[in-house]
């Protein structure tokens, strides 16, 4: 009945997720579509709560559903099946049935899942009335150098953002300094690298998912699903990034079939408003133009990722960086290596070692209608060293673009599905 829809619609809304709709399809199975904006964590939080909230509210009867969990309203995972079967399935009655089948973009657009629907409910809880406040902490530090055992500086980064449209969203961002070491302070060694009061990030953001199956294979969807062309986005940030970069920054993001391999192309042009700063000893930067394109491939039974990225990165050094990352859970650490140099100097070779973590609650904090309070969704710091004679402090090599990563829509690099079908019991 409609009202099991609406209180459908309800329970999403009670589970933290956002732009929801409920409705039936052709056949009679019900069609849902939510999007993730509260578990910042990991998307498969996300999941299970929307299948939860599917299984307790539509379970008590035998009828097909149509799931489709987005995020920036980019489809990101579909789960199709019985509603009595997820039920069995999420009380763990036993495996009478299946709780449904998972896909992901790789194997086809998720979209068709939903067409010629009727929707009862469209667009609930829509994601552009929402504030987004989180605080993250910022790091810098040199450890065991010529110049001391271990300097620092730290500080928090404070960010309001606003969902716009579909895939688009507004951020502004200021850095706030906390503490410091004496070689971190204004006139110390390290003190065109300490944290400031600066705003970090004044940017659009635009996410879309290119819809090449339209253009390259129309009508074929073996071949769509054969190449993955549904698996394509692209994502363009303008503004000001970094503290000191005004510009344009645009990537594309192609993780075709069922998500081992991974390609990221990404180019920008910055204007750097505070070149006699920034970069210390290193050349003068008053044009950024940072031109990169990656490979990944994930080894799921271990959760290993090895990774590589070349090209001319931000500071306009050019080189490569190969790294191997190894997940636990939520948490990940990148072994690295990385050889770039700039047009006037030799190169440099780093090794170093990355922890990321995400900080903050796993679902964000509602504490009043209309706003979130969360962490930060990745938090990494690293420790590298030198490996050129003679080994001294050398900092700006191989800095990544300070832009939102694509990577970050697609649940940090972790939305294929393999890691959906890895994870079946996190997301029970």
């Amino acid at each position: 009945l409609d009202s099991h829809l609406n209180a459908l619609a309800v329970a999403l809304q009670a589970k933290g997720l956002e732009d929801i709709s409920v409705g039936r399809m052709p056949d009679g199975s019900i069609a849902v579509a939510a999007n993730n904006a509260s578990y910042k964590w990991n998307s498969l939080d996300a999941l299970g709560a929307a299948m939860g909230a599917v299984s307790r509210t539509l379970g008590f009867a035998r009828s097909g559903y149509r799931l489709i969990l987005t995020q920036r309203q980019i489809p990101l995972v579909a789960v199709t099946g019985q509603t009595d079967c997820l039920r069995q399935w999420v009380d763990n009655e036993g495996e009478t049935c299946a709780a449904g089948q998972l896909s992901t973009p790789g194997a086809g657009p998720l979209e068709p899942l939903h067409e010629g629907v009727g929707w009862v409910v469209r667009g609930a809880q829509p994601s552009w009335q929402t504030l987004r406040l989180a605080l993250a902490p910022v790091l810098r530090t040199n450890i065991a150098t010529e110049l001391g055992v271990f300097d620092y500086s730290v500080g928090a980064n404070v960010s309001l953002s606003l969902p716009l449209w579909k895939g688009a969203s507004a951020e502004w961002s200021r850095n706030v300094p906390l503490a410091q070491s004496d070689d971190y302070q204004a006139q110390g060694v390290f003190g065109n690298r300490r944290v400031r009061y600066t705003t970090e990030r004044l940017a659009l953001t635009q996410t879309v998912r290119v819809p090449l199956e339209r253009w390259l294979a129309p009508g074929n969807d073996a071949a769509a699903s054969r190449w993955g062309l549904g698996a394509v986005t692209a994502q363009g940030t303008v503004g000001r990034v970094g503290s000191f970069f005004d510009g344009a920054h645009g990537a594309l993001r192609w993780e075709p079939g069922e998500g081992a391999h991974r390609f990221v192309g990404q180019g920008g042009l910055f204007r750097n408003t505070d070149f006699n700063k920034i970069n210390g000893n290193l050349p003068r930067l008053r044009t950024a133009r940072p031109l990169l394109a990656s490979y990944r491939y994930a080894f799921m039974p271990t959760r290993t990722y090895a990774e590589v990225t070349a090209g001319q990165f931000m500071n306009n050094d050019r080189g490569l960086q190969l790294g191997l990352r190894q997940w636990f859970t939520d948490v990940a650490v990148n072994a690295y290596f990385r050889r770039t140099s700039f047009s006037d100097t030799r190169p440099r070779n780093f090794v170093g070692i990355e922890v990321s973590v995400p900080i903050g609650p796993r679902r964000d904090f509602a504490p009043v209608k209309h706003l979130h309070v969360s962490g930060t969704q990745r938090f990494a710091h690293s420790v590298e060293l030198l490996l050129d004679n003679p080994n001294t402090v050398s900092p700006g090599f191989g800095v990544m673009p300070p832009v939102p990563s694509i990577d970050a829509t697609f649940n940090s690099d972790r939305a294929s599905l393999v890691y959906f079908e890895d994870n079946i019991r996190r997301i029970r």
